[in-house]
Parts: C-alpha cells; structure tokens; sequence
C-alpha cells in the first residue's frame, strides 16, 4: 500500500465535501462526516483517552497519596486545579459522546437541529473557561509560593483558604462571561452549528486573540514553575550552606520552619512542572497546526472543512490523560502498586522526617 493513499483520499474526500457547502461558511452539511473513517475514529479515540483519564482523576481522588499538602492555602489551589482538569475531562468526553451521536447512521440530517447550536456553543466556551481556569490557578500557585518563600516567617501563621477559593471562582465566573460576549457574534441561532468551532467570519479576529491568550497563559505558567522552582532550589542550597557555618544565628524553630516551606515549594514545583511543560507543548503543536490548516491550506475550501481537518491534528484535546498521569504519578501513587526493587531513603526524605514534630505543630496551627 502506498504510503500517499491514505492522504490521496483525505484531499478526494475535501473535494467530495466541499461540493456540498457553500464556500466561507460553516454550515456544512456534517452528516457527510459518516463517510468519513478517520474523522469517525479521531472521535472515538479522543473520547475514550477523557474517559480514561476521568477514571484515572477518580483513582487519584479517592487513593492513599504519598505526597500530602500541608499549608490550607496550597491545598485549596491544588484541589482546584485538580477540579478544573476534571471538568475538561468530563466535558471532552460529554462532546465527544455528542459527536458520535449527531454522525450516527439513524439520524436525518442531524446536524441541522437547531437545538445543537446553543449546546455545541455553550460546550465549546465552557472548555475555554475550564483551561483558563486551571491556567491561572497554576499561576496563583505560583504566586503564592512566591510570597511564602518571600515571607516564610510569617506565612506559616497565615490560613485563608475560603478567601482563595472565592477569589478562584470569580475569576472562573468572569472568564465564563468573557468567553461567551468573544464566542457569540457571528453565531447564527436559526442554524446548525459546525461540528468542530464556534469559529465564524465575524468571530475570527476575537477566536485568534483568545487562542493567543491562552498560549500567552500557558507560557507564563511554564515561566512562573521555572522560576519558582529554581529559586527554591537555589535557596535550599544557600540555606543549608549558611546552615552549616552559622547555624547558630538561628532558631531551631525558624530553621525547620524555612525548611519546610522550601521543601513544600519543590514539592508542588516537581509535581506540576512536568505537567505544565506538556500542556505548553501540546498547545504549541496545536496552534501550529491550526495556523497551517488556517493559512497554509489550498484556498476555496469553506471553513468547516479546514476546522475538520483541524480535529484530526489537534491534540490539545487530549491534555486531560497526561495531565491525570503527571497527578498520579507526581503523588507517588504509582509507586504503591509498583514499588522499586531497593526500599533506599533519599537525603530530602531524611530531611523531611527530622521534621515530623514541627509538622504536627504547624498541623494543629492551621486546623485551630
């Protein structure tokens, strides 16, 4: 078989269905698509990687953990960006499930029901609203491990985790409202609406702007887990050299103290960072993609061909499963279930177990 024939019947079947729809325009006629197989099995996949990784954020939720959280503040952005990746798995496979089911065989033109116009379109904004969200809780993260590591000697008498939350959700609730006033000109009611966008003539410059916003976020999360990641590195090699000649300038208290935030600083950056490069790299690849089947693809083809197409190569939709994997992983809940050969204790486990006094003291702290 040659190589060139799975690409020859890709090109024949846009030539195919670019007969059937008016050019610059995205009410195709999608039921087309049930003769397409490898738009049909791009589907089928993406929605089984979201169900596995919903499995997998379940396993991760309800599991013993080896890595625990100690500070409310940390602990409420964690549990938020864990909710926020849940939801983009849980809405993916809900799209997913809705696409097979507008392609299946059954239905009558199916995809000219006006009633999947404002479901597709609110779908579609919801997931924007679901990245930025875990985006910008990264970046909060970040932030606070900043401030705490700025200001450790007061930072471990701070608890406000009610106070984080409720700033998280508006921000949540503002990107949900922001997404929609972007989505919604252009978007025609009384027709159907193409399968993979919201994407339209009047929309375009807004859905590129928010693309790049969202890669913008994506990079400024990768920056912020490099910078805070190293600089607690940096610090705890400064402390434990200032330790070592001038150990007596300070407290006992104050030493374990700076040593626990560092060690909690590197214990979320050494979780999230692999996760964080990923998701910057599948974004990227993307965006690359939709700038080649945007820009690069021959001209005359109507949009929601180009936007189908697009599906086929986008793999931003896939982030839920690595991102579930890094949580796992990154939890040290794998290990449980395949534990190494040699049980050894590293010298920043031997660390953290001189602390086991201060940790309990700082536990009944936050829980007053």
């Amino acid at each position: 078989m040659s190589p060139f024939k799975p690409v020859e019947k890709l090109v024949k079947w846009v030539e195919f269905a670019a007969e059937f729809s008016e050019l610059n325009e995205l009410n195709l006629p999608m039921e087309e698509l049930n003769f397409f197989v490898y738009y049909c099995l791009d589907v089928i996949l993406a929605g089984c990687a979201n169900v596995i990784a919903i499995l997998a954020f379940v396993f991760h939720a309800t599991a013993q953990k080896v890595v625990i959280i100690h500070h409310p503040n940390t602990k409420i952005i964690y549990q938020f960006i864990f909710v926020m990746a849940f939801l983009i798995a849980v809405h993916l496979m809900v799209f997913y499930i809705l696409e097979l089911w507008r392609l299946s065989y059954p239905f009558v033109n199916p995809c000219n029901r006006l009633w999947w116009t404002p479901l597709l379109f609110y779908l579609r904004s919801s997931y924007s609203v679901f990245v930025t969200g875990m985006n910008s809780s990264m970046i909060v993260l970040c932030i606070e491990r900043i401030v705490c590591n700025c200001r450790i000697s007061s930072y471990e008498q701070s608890s406000k985790p009610t106070a984080i939350a409720l700033t998280l959700t508006i921000m949540a609730i503002l990107f949900s409202v922001v997404f929609v006033l972007v989505y919604s000109p252009g978007i025609e009611w009384s027709k159907g609406l193409a399968i993979s966008t919201v994407r339209n003539a009047n929309n375009a410059d807004y859905f590129q702007m928010t693309i790049c916003f969202l890669m913008a976020m994506e990079c400024i999360g990768l920056f912020f887990f490099l910078f805070i990641h190293n600089w607690s590195l940096w610090y705890r090699r400064k402390f434990r050299g200032f330790h070592q000649t001038k150990s007596s300038v300070l407290s006992f208290n104050c030493l374990l103290s700076i040593k626990f935030q560092i060690e909690e600083t590197l214990k979320m950056t050494k979780l999230f960072l692999p996760l964080v490069i990923v998701k910057c790299f599948m974004m990227l690849f993307s965006i690359l993609s939709q700038i080649f089947v945007y820009q690069v693809w021959p001209k005359g083809f109507s949009v929601g061909i180009q936007m189908i197409i697009y599906e086929g190569v986008n793999m931003q939709y896939l982030q839920s499963l690595p991102t579930a994997f890094f949580l796992i992983y990154g939890s040290g809940q794998l290990r449980r279930f395949f534990p190494t050969k040699r049980n050894y204790v590293t010298p920043t486990e031997s660390t953290l177990q001189s602390q086991d006094e201060h940790f309990r003291r700082l536990k009944n702290l936050f829980e007053k």
